[in-house]
This record gives structure tokens, C-alpha cells and sequence, in this order.
């Protein structure tokens, strides 16, 4: 696994991720109900899919390890940082997984060439 520095943050960012984790709950079991549609999670800034807390100094799960939480699972997920170290560590952290795209790089531009139209269809 690669060692790296995981970014510190305070309470407005923990609770963003319990948001966003609630939301792709909520959004999962909607979508799951809908026959032949494939639905995907992209998260643009992962981060390394996990974080510290300022104030107690532990682990906090990032939106990536939630994401891959959420049940029902999403079809895929397509996981976007500028940061190597980060996007190299989530790939070690996803290697299990069939559905997941981990990607290095500025999201605007790899949203543009490398996420698919249609991702049932055409993988990575």
C-alpha cells in the first residue's frame, strides 16, 4: 500500500461526507427500483478515500469507502483525483472491485475522454 499523508479535516467537511453518504443512499435505492438503467457515482476531488480528523486525530472514512458502502451498490464507480499519491492508494484499496475506475488527473478533462456514455457497455 502506498504511504502517504492523509489531508486533515474539520467538522464542515465530516459533515459533508455524512451528506453525500445519506444522499447516495437515498439516491441508490431510487435508482435501484429502475429496470435497465445503469447509474454510476463519480466523484471528481476523491481524495484518497480516507482522512483525519482535526479534532480527534482519527480515521475518517472519504467519500470513496462510502460510496462503496451504499446498498444497494451503484452499477459503477468512477473515482478522480489530481493527486497520484491519492488515486494510487484508492486503486490499492479497490482492487477487489470490477466496478470501479480510479483515475489520475483533472476531472474536467478525464470527465471529457475517459468516463464512458455508457458505462455497462464499454469499461475503461
Amino acid at each position: 500500500m502506498v504511504k502517504l499523508k492523509f489531508d486533515e479535516i474539520g467538522p464542515w467537511s465530516e459533515i459533508k461526507l455524512e451528506i453525500i453518504e445519506k444522499y447516495a443512499a437515498a439516491y441508490s435505492n431510487i435508482l435501484s427500483k429502475q429496470l435497465n438503467l445503469a447509474y454510476v457515482y463519480i466523484d471528481g476531488f476523491c481524495g484518497a478515500g480516507e482522512h483525519i480528523a482535526k479534532k480527534t486525530k482519527q480515521p475518517i472514512e472519504g467519500s470513496p469507502v462510502r460510496a462503496l458502502k451504499v446498498a444497494p451498490p451503484l452499477k459503477h464507480y468512477y473515482f478522480i483525483d489530481l493527486d497520484g499519491q491519492k488515486t494510487a492508494y484508492l486503486q490499492e484499496m479497490t482492487k477487489g472491485y470490477s466496478n470501479v475506475g480510479v483515475l489520475h488527473g483533472d476531472c474536467n478533462q478525464l470527465l471529457k475522454t475517459k468516463i464512458p456514455a455508457r458505462p455497462h457497455i464499454r469499461e475503461l
